[in-house]
């Protein structure tokens, strides 16, 4: 069956073009976002699965069918560069980082007087952490 018959069944909502659609350009994309992100199967997968998606909710805007894989190929490639894009933007760093380089400052927390340092041996509860109680002052 030939591509533009295909796209216009797709159009008509026909569940069976579309699988066929599918399975026909789905290794064609995945090709195209590995060769960009170099990601984990599972990433490109979701990316694939992402652009596909796109692809299919923006069918009607598809001027020519016969064009069909290389319209798919640059919404792969526009997916694939805006998930390049946001890994970028965001730094992962072990949670060791920022244990060492925190700051504690935990207030309006309730805590026995006796739990910090330097304060008196009393059972009151003081308001802050930062703060001591009346016996320790």
């Amino acid at each position: 069956m030939d591509l533009k018959m295909l796209i216009e069944r797709v159009k008509a909502d026909d569940a069976d073009a579309l699988n066929t659609i599918y399975e026909a350009y789905v290794p064609m994309m995945r090709n195209v976002c590995f060769s960009i992100t170099k990601a984990d199967e599972d990433t490109v997968n979701d990316l694939v699965q992402d652009a596909f998606i796109l692809a299919y909710y923006s069918i009607e805007k598809l001027n020519d069918e016969e064009k069909f894989g290389e319209w798919a190929a640059a919404i792969t490639k526009n997916v694939s560069l805006k998930y390049l894009e946001r890994k970028r933007k965001v730094k992962f760093l072990p949670l060791s980082h920022y244990l060492d380089n925190m700051k504690w400052r935990v207030e309006f927390r309730l805590m026995p007087c006796w739990l910090k340092k330097n304060s008196c041996n009393s059972s009151t509860v003081c308001q802050r952490v930062t703060a001591r109680c009346s016996e320790c002052r």
